[in-house]
């Protein structure tokens, strides 16, 4: 049950087979910058503490959010992590899409949704329009509504925009 999930002890296992997977010694440079209370930046300390929260903030608006359920591709694939390998305007693109919302009734109006967990809100919808052309190339059938960024930091979720105006010719351009 999602109630009885540990956002803390999940984060910890991910974040430490995350960092298992390198040789010891290997030495991490921290993001963000300096602050009194975080003189080393957004270093390993930093992510154990505010991690979990982030984490839990995802759990939270998940179980705010009934309508929107996790997306499944016409050939059964779940929208978590979702690895397509796609040509657009004759460019092989390897890519993750973090999620796939399905908002509509019958797994139907899929949003794409990017979660950002820097400080910075994202200003350019680029990734967004990537991803709803990726979608559209490999399933012709499917129709995306639009995208958003899930803010890890603020526990929210962006507006929701429109993603019309990406096509294969645009994408190909960039």
């Amino acid at each position: 049950m999602i109630e009885e999930f540990d956002a803390g002890a999940a984060f910890t296992t991910a974040f430490d087979q995350e960092l298992n997977q390198y040789p010891p010694g290997t030495e991490f440079r921290a993001s963000g910058r300096s602050s009194k209370a975080h003189p080393h930046g957004e270093d390993d300390g930093w992510w154990r503490n505010n991690g979990p929260p982030m984490v839990q903030a995802w759990i939270d608006w998940r179980t705010r959010n009934p309508g929107w359920t996790t997306w499944v591709s016409p050939d059964g694939t779940l929208g978590i992590e979702l690895e397509l390998n796609v040509t657009i305007d004759h460019e092989l693109i390897k890519l993750f899409i973090d999620n796939v919302m399905a908002t509509g009734d019958g797994n139907g109006r899929p949003i794409v949704v990017d979660k950002k967990s820097g400080g910075m809100d994202p200003y350019w919808m680029f990734q967004l329009g990537l991803y709803k052309v990726a979608l559209e190339t490999v399933w012709p059938d499917v129709q995306v509504f639009g995208g958003a960024y899930w803010m890890a930091r603020k526990g929210e979720l962006s507006g929701i925009v429109p993603l019309d105006s990406f096509t294969p010719k645009l994408v190909g351009t960039y």
